[in-house]
């Protein structure tokens, strides 16, 4: 990865991380240069998720910091692709309401599980009732 730069650079560090089964890989990805300050954009905390989810220990996701969003998205990961837990859903609104994720992930449990009940969990009232909308739309053919 010595040789690489910007992106590639992340996403080699990345990679080993997971190839190698290594977490300790995803402290040497490098900070991103965005709107000329130095972030974590697609950085340590996303190469920790992904290795959470390669590896599905979701514990890995209790130490992501909630400022980048990796944490919840990775929590939001876990529930609907790995655990298949709706009970995460709940985590993830605990952990923070002004997020998209715990929205994300309600929506997904109410149109995979049938069940409009998981719609009544979203905050946002906007949100909701797209929820709704989608959960009674879902069957209808679209042209």
């Amino acid at each position: 990865c010595m040789l690489e730069e910007g992106v590639w650079k992340q996403e080699c560090y990345k990679g080993l991380a997971i190839q190698e089964g290594n977490i300790s890989y995803c402290d040497k990805v490098p900070k991103m240069k965005v709107g000329g300050d130095l972030r974590e954009e697609g950085g340590i905390d996303q190469c920790r998720m992904l290795f959470a989810l390669n590896t599905s220990n979701i514990t890995i996701c209790d130490d992501l910091s909630l400022e980048s969003q990796w944490k919840l998205i990775c929590y939001r990961r876990f529930a609907v692709e790995i655990n298949k837990d709706p009970k995460l859903c709940d985590k993830i609104a605990s952990i923070s309401k002004d997020t998209a994720q715990h929205i994300i992930c309600y929506n997904y449990f109410a149109m995979s599980l049938n069940d409009s009940s998981f719609c009544d969990k979203i905050d946002a009232k906007k949100f909701k009732s797209e929820c709704y909308y989608e959960f009674k739309n879902r069957f209808k053919k679209r042209n």
